[in-house]
């Protein structure tokens, strides 16, 4: 769990340092990838599902 949470939190910053800043509605879907629910892949799909919904 603690290395998914370093993942996470390495993209962050990596986003940060683009430019980009993090949308907290994409929390929940973060959260389930460090308790293990889905996996990196699943990230992006979930993602691109938040956004097409708005």
């Amino acid at each position: 769990m603690e290395r998914r949470r370093l993942v996470i939190r390495d993209a962050h910053h990596e986003n940060l340092i683009e430019g980009l800043s993090a949308d907290a509605d994409a929390e929940p879907i973060f959260d389930a990838y460090i308790r293990g629910e889905i996996e990196l892949d699943d990230i992006f799909l979930r993602i691109k599902e938040l956004y097409r919904l708005r």
